[in-house]
């Protein structure tokens, strides 16, 4: 005790009172974090009267001892005052690396959805709308191919300073990942609050960098999306926000898109076309034949809602592995089992022939 707090063990002396003791270590400045004075007092005394726990105090000089006190069999009470600074140190290490961005020092992935979530719970108790916003940095990959990681770090670290300077105290802006950033606009009336807060934010970051003894220039394209209008959970609304951001991306860059119920609509039927193809593409190659025939038979591949897997894989039976013939090979038209027809088709390219490559469930 006299090692942590050295001006105590000069007063201290064998019978002193316990809440004389106390009253020392407060005046020496040794209290509970943020509390007062005489609080932490009756606290300690109530902790003395009833030891078994533990408290934490800070000095002035910025260590935290933990107090914890016991009963022995012959009525005594045993204090016992750990220096635990560097412990609790450590902790808050591990927990600030687990919530923020060790470069940037804003909130990390794990945060952001937490306070998202957070946000979302709040807005549907006092019926309030808000809104999220996708940041991606234009041309990032540029930076850092032609400069050097260094320097692209050092501009998301200034991207994300421009950011927070651009916000609210009641906003939160995140990295998310990469060079893509999040914010939380909470309480917005109107949605064009996001709108004007988007113009604001590509306005900041469109301003050139000093990096690397140059001036850097590069922008960002915003996705937009809004709570309760576009979703209800988390997830949907941060998918909502990066596919109007990929529209901004699309439209030009450097600006930013609202999203639009038409863009799930479109990326879903993407979605199922690539999973159709990927089965009529494993149906053709299944079978022997020549590259070129395969080929032709994806580009007369239906649309999806014209035929399904299994017309695919019968149709491409309907094709023998000579199907692509050469031009000295005429090519021959006849009625398969079952009513499957092959007929002739024109061929892929001038001067290749013709090819069985139809049957009726192509069509």
């Amino acid at each position: 005790m006299s090692k942590l707090l050295p001006a105590l063990a000069e007063v201290m002396h064998i019978g002193m009172p316990f809440e004389t003791l106390i009253r020392t270590m407060a005046k020496l400045g040794v209290v509970g974090q943020g509390d007062d004075p005489e609080q932490w007092i009756a606290r300690r005394i109530a902790q003395h009267r009833a030891p078994g726990g533990a408290m934490e105090v800070r000095t002035r000089a910025g260590r935290v001892v933990s107090i914890s006190e016991y009963h022995t069999a012959d009525g005594y009470v045993v204090g016992l005052y750990t220096d635990v600074t560097e412990i609790r140190a450590a902790e808050e290490h591990v927990r600030y690396r687990a919530y923020f961005d060790p470069l940037t020092a804003l909130p990390n992935r794990e945060n952001f959805m937490n306070q998202l979530g957070q946000t979302i719970s709040e807005s549907q108790r006092d019926s309030r709308q808000f809104a999220l916003l996708f940041v991606d940095l234009d041309r990032f990959k540029n930076v850092n191919d032609t400069l050097g990681h260094e320097v692209g770090d050092r501009l998301l670290v200034e991207a994300g300073e421009r950011l927070t300077q651009c916000l609210r105290q009641s906003d939160t802006v995140a990295r998310f990942g990469g060079d893509e950033f999040t914010v939380i606009m909470r309480d917005i009336d109107d949605p064009m609050n996001a709108a004007h807060c988007a113009e604001t934010l590509i306005g900041a970051l469109t301003e050139g960098f000093v990096l690397a003894d140059q001036v850097v220039h590069t922008g960002a394209s915003i996705g937009i999306t809004l709570y309760p209008a576009d979703g209800g959970d988390a997830n949907t609304l941060l998918r909502n926000a990066d596919m109007a951001m990929y529209r901004a991306k699309a439209r030009g860059r450097n600006t930013f898109r609202f999203f639009a119920a038409e863009m799930t609509t479109r990326a879903e039927h993407f979605v199922a076309l690539e999973k159709d193809l990927r089965v009529a593409w494993r149906a053709t190659n299944s079978i022997s034949s020549t590259r070129a025939s395969c080929a032709w038979r994806m580009a007369r591949w239906p649309a999806p809602k014209r035929c399904c897997a299994g017309d695919i894989r019968r149709a491409a039976r309907c094709h023998p592995a000579n199907s692509y013939r050469s031009p000295r090979k005429p090519a021959s038209s006849s009625i398969s089992a079952r009513g499957r027809c092959a007929t002739p088709v024109a061929p892929p390219w001038p001067g290749a022939g013709t090819a069985t490559a139809a049957c009726h469930a192509w069509r």
